[in-house]
């Protein structure tokens, strides 16, 4: 048997976190084994996407963010499970918020995978959460009330 027989030809996919597939919808993991190609596929479609989010996303999320106003905001500490598009949080560890574009939440996933707005580094990316994370959220109400329990307020 010749011992320069190829092995397949194996594709490492990208992980699409607004909808929590693959972009080119293979069921495959997205982490791909050491030496594998990138899928094609999910190349193209990425690069489409990317471009998007740079003439149209981060615009739109520069003005969402400049709008913030904390007055009209309820605010709560909660499970990343709960996030929704709109919100914006803060994660332990990390003092920038976060600002929530789109969340995708399957029920059997043990991750909340985000594409957020970093208003320090002016940029939109990807984010994985684990869902029962506790993070401090801020969700826009017209009248400031929120769904969940509020936040301690610490005196000074």
């Amino acid at each position: 048997m010749d011992s320069t027989r190829r092995r397949p030809l194996t594709f490492g996919h990208r992980r699409n976190n607004a909808t929590g597939q693959t972009y080119c919808g293979e069921p495959q993991p997205t982490v791909p084994n050491p030496g594998a190609h990138e899928c094609p596929a999910c190349l193209r479609l990425w690069a489409e996407e990317e471009t998007f989010r740079q003439m149209y996303t981060l615009p739109e999320m520069r003005a969402h963010a400049a709008a913030w106003t904390a007055d009209v905001h309820g605010a709560f500490e909660e499970r990343a499970w709960l996030l929704q598009p709109g919100d914006r949080y803060t994660i332990s560890g990390c003092a920038e918020a976060h600002h929530v574009v789109a969340a995708s939440r399957h029920r059997y996933d043990s991750h909340v995978d985000l594409v957020v707005y970093l208003p320090g580094e002016d940029r939109v990316t990807d984010a994985r959460v684990h869902r029962d994370r506790l993070l401090g959220i801020q969700r826009p109400f017209a009248d400031g009330s929120t769904t969940a329990l509020p936040v301690p307020q610490h005196e000074a």
